[in-house]
């Protein structure tokens, strides 16, 4: 038998995005796989997540679920007294490159229901 085929994406991304409330935005954002907690037989995978400043600085931590090319995040701030917590709903694609390899992106919507009085955005990352 052979064993199911799932899109891993574990790695390190590029982020963009636009904030409702803060405007433009650059960070990075990382996945790492779950094993213990993912169903690789049913193609259900999770991920712990976390984005950081340029700095190193971590912004938020949370927890990302993918089947296919859909994935779910939710999104916790580090930053005690911040209530920026939120989650996302998001898509997985490929597009080449100027040099013809094929990257991986991220297009994902965000809810953060307590900040500033509610608030969403959009995000694209890119994988390094």
């Amino acid at each position: 038998m052979m064993e199911k085929q799932f899109l891993d994406l574990s790695g390190k991304y590029s982020s963009h995005g636009v904030d409702c409330h803060d405007g433009f935005f650059e960070k990075e954002v990382n996945f790492k796989r779950d094993p213990k907690n993912s169903d690789f037989a049913k193609g259900y995978i999770a991920y712990e997540y976390y984005s950081n400043l340029s700095d190193g600085t971590v912004l938020y931590r949370g927890s990302m679920v993918a089947s296919g090319n859909h994935l779910s995040l939710a999104f916790k701030s580090e930053n005690p007294g911040q209530n920026d917590d939120g989650v996302a709903i998001g898509v997985v694609m490929f597009d080449p490159d100027a040099n013809g390899h094929v990257r991986t992106i991220l297009h994902l919507f965000y809810y953060q229901a307590q900040y500033q009085g509610g608030g969403n955005g959009m995000v694209t990352c890119i994988k390094c």
